[in-house]
């Protein structure tokens, strides 16, 4: 059960709540989930770091497939089941393989038929685990994406690491009760 209540139209919400919950629900998203719901109790901040991820994952130069693999590996690394279980489908609609993410799930470094995949990889792993990059690895990331991209896949791994920690800070689950892909 989260630590703090949703914030809904029903609950009762203040205008500047009402105004983010509304363009939450009428952006890409198509609604507003559990979790900025919650996030709703600090509307300013709800609204910003929805407009970053709006752009992140419907407005970024990098394709769906190493978007969602970024997604994917921030779950994973930081343990969040409401990520893991959010993102899982989307990934393979993006056209990650069930290789990839089975290695994922397990901790492994993927065997990758995809230079870009293992080039985004290695910057999120190093980051996640190091807190920095290797220039071997930067320079991949540049080959494949560019600045512009290398940079979007940064801002991806932070994004989905803030979402990840505000998931697990208030305790909110996925909805329907899904089931454990990892202990967290």
């Amino acid at each position: 059960m989260p630590r703090a209540t949703e914030v809904t139209p029903e609950s009762g919400m203040t205008a500047e709540q009402r105004r983010v919950f509304e363009a939450i629900a009428g952006g890409p998203r198509g609604g507003a989930g559990s979790l900025y719901k919650v996030m709703l109790h600090s509307p300013q901040m709800t609204d910003r770091v929805q407009a970053l991820g709006a752009y992140l994952r419907f407005g970024s130069t990098l394709n769906k497939r190493i978007s969602e693999l970024a997604t994917l590996v921030t779950a994973r690394f930081l343990a969040c089941r409401y990520e893991w279980v959010s993102h899982q489908q989307w990934c393979r609609q993006a056209g990650l393989t069930e290789e990839v993410i089975q290695a994922i799930l397990e901790r492994r470094r993927p065997a990758f038929s995809q230079a870009d995949e293992e080039a985004a990889y290695d910057v999120l792993m190093e980051l996640h685990q190091h807190h920095q990059v290797s220039d071997a690895s930067f320079q991949q990331a540049v080959r494949h994406f560019g600045i512009p991209g290398t940079c979007e896949l940064v801002g991806l791994a932070g994004y989905y690491t803030l979402l990840g920690l505000f998931l697990k800070a208030f305790q909110i689950e996925p909805p329907g009760n899904p089931p454990r892909p990892f202990e967290d």
